[in-house]
């Protein structure tokens, strides 16, 4: 990810776990690490800044399950653990990516494991206290082969999406929520997809949804309606399996 001010690129290895940070210069081109983290964990997902540009939060999934917190210091690109550093998400949970609510201090993260959100309340110093683990609908097993990925807000906060992948059967689904003023989450009928969806990016005007399907090498775009309901508007074949998606 890059920062909020866009000086800083923020990366998170999943092999070692391992958290490094890089200076960008006016071009947008990397110079020599500047900062990072390294809690001996593997299996580390995303290291994304909070909306303040002040907290960073690292996931953890599978048997190195863990949710660490840090402080985020814009000048320097350096991150400072908080207290206590692993806010300890729950069991079977598998914290994978995050989804900030754009006014609210929340923070939305899908379950690779769990195959729920977990949605965390921030307070002032940064730390995060668990408020509840909304489950999508209808209702999945959390168990092998399935298995959560990515996590998305639309613009204006009213309904947030989660990829579900299924790797040995027909379960693929695009989870809906509708999101409350106060960021609580309602669940909503999911939408199914092409072969393990992965990578989720919701067009800047909040109106279409696009998700690449690792299984199936296709990229899907679906029309966000006013309920949060998904109509799939188009499927494009492409060469490779995508992981990602970046909408502009």
């Amino acid at each position: 990810s890059i920062d909020r001010t866009e000086r800083f690129l923020l990366g998170c290895d999943y092999g070692t776990g391992k958290v490094d940070i890089f200076p960008l210069d006016a071009t947008g081109k990397p110079g020599e690490r500047c900062g990072g983290a390294d809690q001996g964990r593997k299996e580390g997902h995303c290291a994304q800044p909070t909306p303040d540009n002040k907290f960073v939060y690292v996931p953890h999934v599978k048997g190195n399950s863990a949710l660490f917190q840090y402080a985020f210091d814009a000048a320097t690109g350096r991150l400072a653990p908080l207290d206590p550093l692993d806010v300890g998400p729950p069991e079977g949970s598998g914290l994978r990516h995050v989804a900030y609510h754009p006014t609210l201090p929340l923070a939305y993260f899908s379950e690779e494991q769990g195959l729920g959100v977990s949605v965390y309340e921030r307070a002032a110093d940064g730390r995060l206290t668990l408020r509840s683990r909304p489950r999508p609908k209808p209702e999945v097993a959390p168990a092998p082969p399935l298995a959560g990925a990515d996590i998305v807000l639309a613009p204006d906060a009213k309904h947030l999406f989660m990829s579900i992948r299924d790797f040995a059967g027909d379960t693929d689904m695009i989870a809906c929520y509708r999101v409350a003023a106060d960021g609580s989450l309602e669940p909503l009928p999911g939408t199914p997809a092409d072969d393990v969806p992965w990578g989720m990016a919701v067009s800047a005007d909040g109106r279409f949804l696009a998700v690449t399907n690792y299984g199936s090498k296709t990229l899907s775009v679906y029309r966000i309606d006013a309920e949060g309901g998904l109509e799939r508007m188009t499927t494009a074949d492409v060469e490779d399996r995508l992981m990602d998606v970046v909408v502009r």
